[in-house]
C-alpha cells in the first residue's frame, strides 16, 4: 500500500519547524554533539537512519498561512494526511487553526503539541470533533515518540482513503464489480487444469471486464494474441520494463502492461507480462484495475502452490508404485530364487551324503551328478553377478568394437545353443535377407550375453520341435538381427517389465527351474543382462510379442564398410 507522507507543521518558532522537519526529512544530522564525537555517534545510528521513513514537509509560522496550505493542496486533489500544530502562537492560536481546518478538511490527521495542560482532551473533542482524528502530545517530548506518532497517522489516513474509495467503487460500480466477481469465478476453475491455463483464462477475463480491443499475453518461450494486432508491443525497453517491476500494472498511451505474479523459480522464466488495449470510449477506474489484478495475482499463487502439490502428489504416487512394484518383486525373487538355488545346493547334499555313508557305488556318476549340480549352481551365481555388474558400471564398462564378420557371430552363438536345440528336437534357421559382410562391434558381449540368452529363451519357451529364426536384415547403417519364435508369447505386462532384474512372468507358485526344458525359468536375470549390453554398446532392442503367438526381439549393431 502507497502512504501518504505530505505532511505540515505549522509553529511561530522556526527553529522548532527547522528541527522537526529535520527530522522528518533525514536531515538531522546530530550537529549539536562535537566534532570528535561526530563519526562514533554515526556509527551507533547508521542502521536508523537506514530504516527511518522520509516525508514530504511543508511548514507555516502562523495557523492561518497553514489553513491557506491546507485549502490548496485540497484543491489541487493533493491532501496532507497530517498537520502537527503548535497551541501557543499569536494570531490564530493551536485551537482556532484546528478548529478551521478540521471545517475544510474532515479526513485529515491532527497532532496539538503544546507545552502546557491549561486546556482539557474534552474541550477540544467538542471544539475540533473527529476525536479519532486527533493526538494531544505534551512538551518535552522524545523524538522517538514524535516519529512514531508520525508512521502511525499517516499509516492510518493512507488505510482509511483506500477503504473509502474501495467504498466508492463498489457503490459507482456495480455493474463493472460483479463482472470482475464472475471473471475470478471463471479464473478459480481454470486452476485445476494448467499454469498456462490460468494465466490465459486471466488474460480473457480482463480483455472482458475492460471491452478490450487487443492484447499479447508474453510468457516468455510463448506468445498469446486476442484482437486486433498491437505493434512494438513483445519488448519493453529498460526504463518502460523497471516501472513495471517496481508496479503491478502501468495505463500508459492507451494501453495497459501488466506485471503478472509469477514463481520465477518454479517456472524458471524471468516473468510474465501482459499488454491490453483497451476502448477509450469505455471509462473503467484504476480501482476496478487493481481489485482485478489484486485478486488474478493471489489466485496465480493460489494456482502455483496447488500444481507444486499435484506435481509432488504425482511424484509420490510414482515412487509408491515403484515400491509397490519393487516389494512383489522381491518376493517372486525369494520363492524363486530359494527354489533356484536349493535344486543344485540339494543334490550337492545328496551326493555329499552318499559318499560319506560309504554306500557310493557308481562314483563316475556321483562326479557326474556333483559336477553339474556345481556347474547349475556358479551359473545362478555368475547370472546375478552379470546383472548387477553391467547396470552398476555400464557406463564405465570398456567396449572393445572392431569389425567382426556378421556370419562368424551368428555360427559362433549357434554352437554354442547346439546341444541343446539337439535335446529338443529344434530347428534353427538363419535368414539373412540383406547382403552384410562385417559389422563394427564388441564380439564377446554379443555372442555370449546378447545372443546366447535371447536363443536360450527361444529354446526353453517354444515347443518340442519347433523351429527358431535368426533373421538378419539391413536399415540405413545399422544391422537388424532378430530372434523369432513360435511359443508361448508374452502378456503386456510382461513386456513392459521384461528387462527388469529379477522378474519372471507367470506365477511364482508353479514356477520350476531348469536350463533348457520347456517353460523352464531361472531368476529374471537374462534379459536384464541382455538389455544391459545393449545399452552399454550404445544400440536398440525392440520386442513384439503376444500371448500364445510367439516373440520376435530385434537389435541393432553398426555396420562396417
Amino acid at each position: 500500500m502507497e502512504i501518504n507522507r505530505k505532511i505540515l507543521l505549522i509553529d511561530d518558532q522556526e527553529e522548532i519547524l527547522n528541527s522537526l522537519k529535520k527530522i522528518l526529512t533525514k536531515e538531522d544530522n546530530l550537529s549539536s554533539i562535537n566534532d570528535k564525537m561526530r563519526n562514533l555517534v554515526n556509527d551507533l545510528f547508521v542502521e536508523e537512519a537506514k530504516s527511518r521513513e522520509i516525508y514530504d514537509v511543508y511548514t507555516a509560522t502562523d495557523g492561518e498561512t497553514g489553513y491557506k496550505i491546507v485549502k490548496k493542496a485540497l484543491e489541487i486533489g493533493e491532501p496532507f494526511s497530517l498537520v502537527a500544530i503548535d497551541m501557543r502562537m499569536p494570531g490564530w492560536d493551536g485551537l482556532k487553526t484546528a478548529q478551521e481546518i478540521r471545517k475544510i478538511d474532515f479526513n485529515i490527521e491532527m497532532i496539538l503539541i503544546t507545552a502546557y495542560t491549561d486546556i482539557k482532551r474534552e474541550e477540544l473533542i467538542n471544539k475540533i470533533g473527529k476525536p479519532e482524528k486527533f493526538l494531544y502530545l505534551k512538551k518535552p517530548f522524545e523524538k522517538e515518540e514524535f516519529l512514531q506518532s508520525v508512521l502511525s497517522l499517516t499509516t492510518k489516513w493512507s488505510l482509511e482513503q483506500k477503504v473509502e474509495n474501495q467504498i466508492r467503487v463498489i457503490k459507482n460500480s456495480k455493474t463493472v464489480l460483479e463482472d470482475v466477481i464472475d471473471s475470478i469465478s471463471e479464473i478459480e476453475k481454470s486452476i485445476v487444469f494448467s499454469l498456462k491455463t490460468v494465466y490465459k483464462t486471466i488474460a480473457e477475463e480482463f480483455i472482458k471486464i475492460i471491452k478490450g480491443k487487443g492484447a499479447y499475453l508474453n510468457m516468455e518461450n510463448e506468445v498469446f494474441k486476442w484482437g486486433q494486432e498491437l505493434e512494438n508491443l513483445l519488448t519493453l525497453d529498460e526504463l518502460f520494463e523497471q516501472k513495471l517491476n517496481e508496479k503491478s500494472y502501468i495505463i500508459n498511451k492507451g494501453k495497459i502492461y501488466i506485471n503478472f505474479y509469477c514463481d520465477k523459480q518454479y517456472l524458471d522464466i524471468k516473468g510474465i507480462y501482459g499488454v491490453f488495449e483497451f476502448n477509450p470510449d469505455y471509462y473503467i477506474s484504476e480501482e476496478i484495475i487493481d481489485i482485478f489484478i489484486s485478486h488474478s495475482n493471489n489466485l496465480l499463487k493460489s494456482s502455483t502452490l496447488y500444481m507444486q502439490l499435484q506435481q509432488k502428489n504425482n511424484e509420490l504416487l510414482i515412487s509408491n508404485k515403484k515400491l509397490m512394484e519393487a516389494n512383489a518383486l522381491n518376493k517372486k525373487f525369494l520363492v524363486i530364487s530359494s527354489h533356484e538355488l536349493r535344486t543344485p545346493g540339494t543334490i550337492i547334499n545328496a551326493y555329499a551324503d552318499l559318499l560319506a555313508s560309504g554306500r557310493a557305488k557308481n562314483s563316475e556318476k556321483i562326479a557326474m551328478g556333483l559336477q553339474n549340480a556345481s556347474i547349475r549352481l556358479n551359473t545362478l551365481i555368475e547370472q546375478m553377478l552379470e546383472v548387477f555388474a553391467t547396470s552398476e558400471i555400464k557406463d564405465n564398462l570398456s567396449v572393445k568394437r572392431e569389425p567382426h564378420n556378421l556370419e562368424e557371430i551368428i555360427q559362433e552363438a549357434a554352437q554354442k545353443v547346439e546341444i541343446f536345440l539337439l535335446k529338443r528336437s529344434q530347428i534353427l534357421l538363419i535368414e539373412n535377407r540383406d547382403e552384410i559382410k562385417k559389422v563394427y562391434t564388441d564380439k564377446n558381449k554379443v555372442v555370449e550375453f546378447i545372443l546366447f540368452n535371447l536363443l536360450m529363451n527361444a529354446i526353453k519357451f517354444s515347443k518340442d520341435g519347433a523351429t527358431i529364426k535368426i533373421t538378419i536384415s539391413k536399415y540405413k547403417d545399422k544391422v537388424i538381427i532378430g530372434i523369432v519364435d513360435q511359443g508361448i508369447g508374452m502378456s503386456e505386462y510382461e513386456k513392459n517389465n521384461m528387462y527388469k532384474a529379477l522378474f519372471v512372468g507367470g506365477e511364482e507358485n508353479y514356477h520350476h527351474s531348469g536350463l533348457y526344458e520347456y517353460r523352464a525359468k531361472g531368476l529374471g536375470l537374462g534379459l536384464t543382462i541382455v538389455k544391459n549390453i545393449i545399452d552399454m554398446i550404445g544400440e536398440k532392442i525392440n520386442c513384439e510379442s503376444s500371448l500364445n503367438s510367439g516373440t520376435k526381439i530385434e537389435f541393432t549393431l553398426p555396420l562396417f564398410d
